[in-house]
């Protein structure tokens, strides 16, 4: 047992009071979601997979690393398979849940697909178990953590496996510089860190494990939709994506505007409001058609409604987007 040094300079402040965790506790703790989905087809073993077009090409490449055979299929204005999929036994289905808003799609393609479904609720952290799929959330995407995602199989089977620990040192560089305000730093070396992070199965590192055992899951989970219903009472009007009652949440990515006209992202950045887009990978494929998809990626703007913020804070990026695009 190594000796614990007592004095000297202080190391990063995760030493928090830890609270009692219930989110994820079944589930395996892995680094990324690519390493989920890599599991995942390490254990099926399918010869095909099917995956929508409009999907990031970090998922792509955990299914091109185990040397599955695919295939893209399309969306409808809805973001549902325009076309029902007819898949052999030994082929599965991924759908994403977009935004995190589209638990109903994700159930009613539970019932016709049942276990050749594979559910990417990275978009979706607090969403569980399903009975009969396979699925996998990012915690990285929800919070400040180097890595973390949470892989899920079905209720009839059980873990009896255990993934050894990730026991190298995550970069925690792009994180404290964006917490101190080095935005620009932090987003190049933030990039840099993405690139780093391969289709390797591994488990989440301590250092996530650390720091997410401090999260008030519940309080986050009320901000997020609070956050929401603020942006769709303010925005309804100018979006063109009909997001109504088939569309529900265990809670939101995004609040995703569709506009009418493509947008000038450089205005929004100009503002401080650093807006993505939801996958530039899309546009930039050589596939040919998709053109909805295509479309959607370049004229959507995926609106932030985490727990840094609240209703107030977001109001003068509300006014400017009103004031971007008037009422014809």
């Amino acid at each position: 047992m190594d000796q614990r040094h007592i004095g000297g300079f202080f190391g990063l402040e995760i030493d928090l009071p830890r609270l009692e965790q219930k989110q994820h506790s079944s589930a395996l703790s892995l680094t990324t979601g690519r390493a989920c989905l890599g599991y995942i087809l390490q254990e099926l073993k399918p010869t095909k997979v099917y995956l929508p077009y409009y999907v990031c090409d970090t998922l792509l490449s955990a299914i091109e690393d185990q040397d599955v055979g695919f295939e893209f299929y399309s969306l409808d204005d809805n973001l549902d398979p325009a076309n029902n999929m007819d898949l052999k036994d030994d082929e599965l289905l991924i759908y994403i849940n977009y935004f995190g808003l589209k638990k109903q799609t994700v159930e009613h393609l539970g019932s016709q697909l049942g276990s050749q479904l594979v559910i990417d609720n990275t978009h979706s952290f607090f969403s569980g178990q399903y009975e009969s799929q396979w699925s996998f959330t990012s915690a990285r995407k929800f919070f400040g953590v180097p890595d973390g995602a949470y892989l899920y199989c079905p209720k009839i089977l059980s873990h009896s496996y255990k993934i050894p620990d990730d026991n190298s040192k995550p970069a925690l560089d792009f994180l404290v510089n964006r917490k101190i305000g080095k935005t620009g730093l932090a987003y190049k070396q933030f990039k840099k860190h993405e690139e780093s992070l391969g289709t390797q199965v591994k488990g989440m590192s301590e250092i996530t494990r650390w720091i997410l055992s401090t999260v008030d899951y519940e309080d986050i989970q009320a901000k997020r939709i609070a956050n929401f219903e603020y942006l769709k009472g303010e925005l309804h009007t100018l979006n063109k994506l009909d997001i109504g009652m088939d569309w529900s949440s265990d809670s939101p990515f995004c609040y995703p505007l569709l506009l009418e006209k493509e947008v000038k992202r450089q205005g929004y950045y100009d503002k401080g409001y650093f807006i993505p887009t939801i996958w530039a990978d899309t546009i930039v494929r050589i596939e040919t058609g998709f053109a909805f998809e295509k479309q959607f990626s370049q004229q959507l703007l995926p609106l932030p409604v985490d727990h840094r913020y609240t209703p107030a804070d977001l109001e003068p990026m509300v006014e400017f987007i009103k004031s971007e695009n008037p009422p014809s």
